[in-house]
């Protein structure tokens, strides 16, 4: 018998007339005896998708039914809720979901800021298919023996991911580009580019310095989960000193909201400076 289970919360209960193989087994009094402790990843979920909101049905309604799921364990099985996103009201309403008794209850709020991780923000200027607003990536008048600092830089769409990477890559000197040190990456292409890429950019000497991926693709293509453990480990040396960083840019926004479309950066090594080309941006239009 498995000790641990990771399920959906559907398939606890019945759906669409339906009743899941775990579900008939909560039936049984010996089986949910079994159950010592439970943990709840995205807790927040329970208010985002098992909810209703603005007239509409919940997305996931399994989620909003774990206090049912808590009534059958009884009273004395531990159950954690963990979630990056637990505004008050949110946090009240997985409380009173899962049926918590808040004098009981015990609260670790822990801060997202680390010691190795260094926010910085840029107002993209005019829209986002104005790639000028990427020129901080590679400074002007690049000399052919930089060595750019790896950097990940997350797009809305494959097309834009494309035509970013394609932009940035002739910002280079013409001996550099076409050589691979600007891709593009994204979870419909082959699983043979997908690979070769990868491998190209976990290495610390590694072709690939700039990589233009979808969001999607941290989810949609397996060899890109392991980016963010493979980072603390293999990355280069920043061109700007000898702390080994990589940075992480998020270039999206909302339609005709310019001053809200950001970015972000962290260096999984240590704090250390924004390389001169990145603090002066804001001039670099």
């Amino acid at each position: 018998m498995f000790s641990v289970l990771f399920v959906q919360p559907e398939q606890l209960f019945m759906i669409a007339g339906h009743l899941p193989r775990l579900a008939r087994l909560m039936q049984d009094r010996t089986f949910v005896k079994l159950i010592k402790r439970v943990h709840v990843d995205e807790a927040h979920f329970i208010y985002s998708a098992g909810m209703e909101h603005y007239g509409l049905p919940a997305f996931r309604s399994a989620w909003g039914r774990l206090g049912e799921f808590r009534i059958k364990l009884g009273k004395d099985v531990p159950v954690q809720a963990l979630s990056g996103t637990q505004p008050p009201h949110i946090k009240q309403a997985i409380i009173g979901h899962l049926r918590f008794d808040e004098t009981r209850l015990c609260s670790i709020k822990l801060s997202s800021n680390r010691a190795n991780t260094v926010y910085a923000t840029h107002p993209i200027v005019g829209e986002l298919s104005d790639f000028r607003n990427l020129n901080f990536l590679v400074p002007d008048n690049c000399p052919v023996d930089i060595r750019l600092p790896k950097t990940i830089v997350f797009h809305d769409d494959s097309d834009e991911a494309a035509n970013a990477a394609l932009y940035v890559d002739r910002r280079l000197p013409i001996s550099l580009q076409d050589k691979g040190i600007v891709r593009h990456y994204h979870g419909g292409m082959s699983k043979d580019y997908l690979t070769t890429v990868y491998d190209d950019f976990k290495k610390a000497d590694g072709i690939c310095r700039i990589l233009h991926a979808t969001e999607g693709a941290s989810t949609a293509c397996s060899y890109f989960l392991s980016f963010f453990y493979c980072l603390s480990r293999c990355v280069g040396a920043r061109h700007c000193g000898h702390r080994r960083s990589c940075s992480i840019w998020y270039y999206t926004g909302r339609p005709n909201h310019a001053s809200a479309r950001r970015k972000r950066r962290t260096n999984p090594f240590g704090r250390g400076d924004i390389p001169n080309h990145v603090r002066t941006m804001g001039n670099d239009n």
